[in-house]
């Protein structure tokens, strides 16, 4: 593996190879990183779904300072180009709710920004000295809704040409409109569910 994304079946190793070899600098700037990463890395352009609902984890023990982009400038942007967004913040907050107040600098390190994005889009803010980010992490993909159409990015050559599969498996309940080029599923695959649309097309 050379690149992100991650895959299933990375292992530990493939992530901390990622991490060498992805992240320099001296500086917190995840707001940027993201709309680098979304906007410039050709990977981001063959898996990530313009359609689908975004989910982005912050993980950071500083606050942000991404060069000329805010939060406010971040929030302006992701909207732009996402109709479903979700942020989860795991920063250090301010002292006086911190579990390790002491432990940092409270001028410098509150993830404010981070906090500040979170919060507009209703996500969830986690204390980073939490022994366990788990239910804050849920708490984030639960409010994913679970899909229920898919457009598709080319026009088959006929819907006798389309096939779904649900993990690995035929899924037989949908239909297909030609006219928007949208499969609907009539039985909506449970979550978590990888979904494939397989077809030929013009």
């Amino acid at each position: 593996m050379a690149s992100f994304p991650l895959l299933p079946g990375d292992s530990d190793l493939d992530a901390q190879n990622q991490l060498n070899n992805n992240v320099s600098g001296y500086r917190e700037g995840g707001l940027e990183a993201v709309k680098f990463f979304m906007t410039q890395n050709i990977d981001a352009y063959q898996w990530l779904r313009s359609d689908a609902a975004l989910l982005i984890v912050f993980v950071s023990d500083e606050d942000d300072r991404s060069v000329g982009f805010d939060g406010q400038a971040f929030i302006d942007w992701v909207r732009l180009i996402r109709e479903t967004v979700y942020v989860t913040a795991i920063v250090n907050q301010d002292v006086s709710v911190s579990e390790c107040p002491g432990h940092f600098s409270a001028a410098n390190d509150v993830g404010i920004e981070y906090m500040d994005v979170a919060n507009y889009f209703g996500g969830v803010v986690i204390d980073i000295c939490s022994e366990d980010w788990t239910q804050g992490v849920a708490q984030a993909s639960q409010q994913l809704q679970l899909v229920e159409e898919i457009k598709l990015d080319h026009v088959p050559v006929s819907d006798q040409h389309i096939e779904d599969f649900v993990d690995g498996a035929v899924w037989p309940d949908w239909i297909f409109d030609s006219v928007t080029n949208v499969v609907t599923f009539t039985v909506i695959p449970p979550e978590e569910s990888l979904i494939e649309v397989v077809y030929n097309y013009q």
